[in-house]
């Protein structure tokens, strides 16, 4: 009889089922099987082993919780549980004196289970996969929207496309929005239902605009359609980068930073928002200076995604900061019986229990997301620390010992002066090191005092326009001198480096702002409307 290949799926089975197997033979079939041998209590080894397997069933079940809602698994699913349960409880049963075959269907049972579990993640994988495909041809159709609104302006017999258009536009974008939902609550079934009813919805929108590009063209309106276009694909390319920078942003851990993050990303889109607005008012060059505008934001949006996503990945580090911090308070603590004097065993205690409040603490600041506040108590842990190790290195100090009269003279004058040099190159590095660190000081202070200096401007401006812009780039650049600081202190002047970046790139934009301002308030001073200047 030939071998039977067997599938992938069998042979993963096949691998769990021999990797959990434990089997069992005859003693004649040992060699020495006559000599006595120490054999484990069987009762304990199988207790054990179903212990394990449970284990392994009810976490793959509580894995699968979601697959209820993907039909096309719940059933397979559940009767793989079920299976396995019953395996599990036969196995315990009194009754039961060889629990093997009971393995045998647990171990089949987390086979199955796992491969529907896999089954779902892939489901919920392909379904991740679509998303930025189906955006991305929303927002194709979408750059034709102003070509409908020119025509429209211009002729009325347009206007109930435009309609249209708009319409279906409305309709795909509910039925995405819907997808994003479904796959962040992982209902596999949902989203693939919010999927066809984005495609229906897709077709109609293709439909019209397809009639736009066969329809006769006024000559008249032909520059107008070509500029139409180039404005409504920059509009999808704004939105494009501002919904991927909204979509990461779930990663952030400090608040602060988040806060900021979210008041520019609202900056931004208001400003597309009002771009769109004033082009269908056709008021281009207002238009064009808004979408302007709306990309400048996101430049600093930018800086603080990249800000807030550092900040996230140093919370772990932090986290295991502590965690290894309380280990070396206990271990000390163990220390403390070999205190004697009562006075020095209050010292010592009193920086143990501040040590042991600042770890609550700063957990609890970690977990709210005030990463910057457990930054610094931090930094106060490890002096509390430091302070317990110095109180019990003064528990028992050695005797001093007498030290002879010295017989021998002190060298003379000439071999001390030979031993000056050596110590040379370390100062000369030292300093290097130094100058480094007062350039980077100069500089923070050079930046505190040109923003007092654009705030004393800002507030001189008659014309106000968008001061929210102005502060949020303020508080940025704010703190960035603030890391800067902290960096130098730590002696990292690597990340000083980094952080006077983020500093000048604040304190650029705060310049063209402020060189905004004076213009508007130039512009109201001859009577015209004010307008933002192109950048």
């Amino acid at each position: 009889m030939p071998v039977e290949k067997l599938s992938v799926e069998q042979q993963r089975w096949a691998e769990d089922f021999y990797r959990h197997m434990s089997w069992t033979f005859p003693e004649d079939d040992l060699v020495g099987g006559d000599e006595e041998t120490d054999t484990p209590d069987p009762a304990v080894t199988d207790f054990e082993q179903i212990a394990v397997l449970e284990k392994k069933v009810d976490e793959l079940y509580a894995q699968g919780n979601l697959i209820k809602f993907c039909r096309a698994l719940l059933g397979g699913f559940k009767k793989a549980h079920k299976a396995a349960r019953q395996a599990i409880t036969s196995a315990k049963s009194k009754k039961t004196r060889d629990i093997q075959p009971f393995v045998a269907e647990i171990n089949a049972g987390i086979t199955s289970l796992s491969f529907y579990v896999g089954e779902f993640e892939d489901a919920l994988a392909v379904i991740g996969d679509q998303i930025p495909l189906l955006q991305n041809t929303h927002g194709q159709l979408q750059e034709h929207r102003f070509q409908f609104m020119e025509l429209a302006s211009k002729h009325k017999n347009y206007q109930k496309k435009l309609r249209n258009f708009e319409s279906a536009d409305q309709e795909v974008q509910k039925h995405f929005d819907q997808i994003t939902t479904h796959h962040r609550a992982s209902h596999v079934d949902d989203a693939n239902k919010a999927i066809a009813s984005f495609e229906k919805s897709l077709l109609k929108m293709k439909a019209i605009v397809a009639w736009l590009q066969e329809a006769p063209v006024i000559q008249s309106a032909a520059p107008e359609l070509e500029a139409s276009l180039k404005f409504g694909k920059k509009v999808t390319k704004a939105r494009t980068d501002l919904r991927a920078f909204h979509i990461r942003s779930g990663s952030f851990k400090d608040t602060e930073e988040l806060v900021i993050f979210e008041k520019l990303h609202n900056r931004a889109s208001a400003y597309i928002v009002e771009a769109e607005k004033l082009y269908a008012k056709r008021e281009y060059r207002r238009a064009e200076d808004m979408l302007d505008n709306a990309n400048i934001t996101m430049t600093g949006l930018e800086i603080a995604f990249t800000r807030g996503i550092n900040t996230a990945a140093q919370v772990e580090g932090f986290l295991q900061d502590v965690k290894e911090a309380r280990k070396e308070i206990e271990g000390l603590d163990a220390q403390k019986a070999t205190i004697q004097n009562p006075e020095q065993l209050r010292h010592y205690e009193g920086y143990s229990a501040t040590a042991s409040t600042l770890t609550i603490q700063i957990e609890r600041l970690l977990t709210t997301g005030r990463v910057k506040d457990a930054r610094y108590m931090l930094e106060d842990l490890n002096a509390t620390i430091a302070n317990m190790k110095i109180a019990l290195d003064r528990l028992n100090p050695p005797p001093e010992k007498v030290k002879p009269e010295p017989t021998v003279e002190a060298p003379p004058r000439e071999q001390i002066i030979e031993d000056e040099p050596v110590q040379r190159p370390r100062s000369a590095k030292r300093s290097k090191h130094e100058e480094e660190a007062a350039r980077y000081t100069a500089q923070m202070g050079k930046a505190k005092k040109d923003i007092v200096a654009m705030m004393v401007l800002r507030k001189s401006a008659k014309y106000k326009g968008e001061l929210a812009d102005f502060l949020s780039y303020k508080a940025m650049a704010d703190d960035s001198i603030a890391r800067v600081e902290e960096a130098i202190k730590q002696d990292n002047l690597a990340e000083a480096s980094a952080r006077l970046q983020d500093m000048k790139t604040a304190m650029f934009t705060l310049d063209a702002l402020l060189k905004e301002a004076k213009a508007q308030a130039q512009a109201v001073a001859e009577g015209l409307p004010p307008m933002r200047p192109r950048r």
